[in-house]
């Protein structure tokens, strides 16, 4: 699956807020990018395309390494960072960038969501698996971070550009 420059679509896409699958956040948040980028795609096509290159398996997940393999065969460049601050967050959303992060619950799991905007106070937060508003407060992505860091020592954190 190759996104196809001539397959735009409209700039306002509908985002993905509830993964449908157990341990299928990879596929879903990567889906959200791609639709953030402009282009179609669903869920499960994605998790089809993700389990097909070997980037995603359904009964364990998607690890960092699968996520990469996932960009590089759809040709979206990204910047990752393993101990990203909550600067470094705020200064990409505030340039228009996207962030795709893997971080650890409070259940301790680990959980991948795409975040594309953020006001002074919350951010616009995907796939948290709520049929709700997807603004979490600015505490979540603190909390979020501080735990990843603490019990991993890295927050897989995936920067992502608008200018594909």
């Amino acid at each position: 699956m190759k996104i196809s420059k001539s397959k735009k679509i409209a700039t306002n896409p509908r985002f993905i807020n509830h993964q449908r699958r157990a341990k299928s956040c990879g596929p879903t948040a990567i889906a959200n990018v791609v639709k953030w980028l402009g282009y179609k795609t669903t869920h499960d096509k994605m998790m089809e395309f993700c389990a097909g290159i070997g980037a995603y398996f359904p009964d364990e997940g998607m690890w960092p390494s699968g996520i990469r393999l996932t960009l590089r065969e759809l040709e979206i460049k990204v910047k990752v960072r393993r101990k990203p601050s909550l600067k470094d967050i705020d200064a990409a959303l505030d340039a228009g960038c996207a962030v795709m992060t893997a971080y650890r619950t409070p259940s301790k799991t680990t959980h991948i969501v795409f975040v594309n905007k953020r006001t002074s106070s919350s951010y616009c937060v995907w796939n948290r698996n709520h049929e709700t508003s997807p603004w979490y407060p600015k505490k979540f992505i603190i909390d979020a971070l501080r735990r990843s860091l603490r019990h991993s020592g890295h927050c897989y954190t995936y920067f992502i550009s608008p200018n594909q």
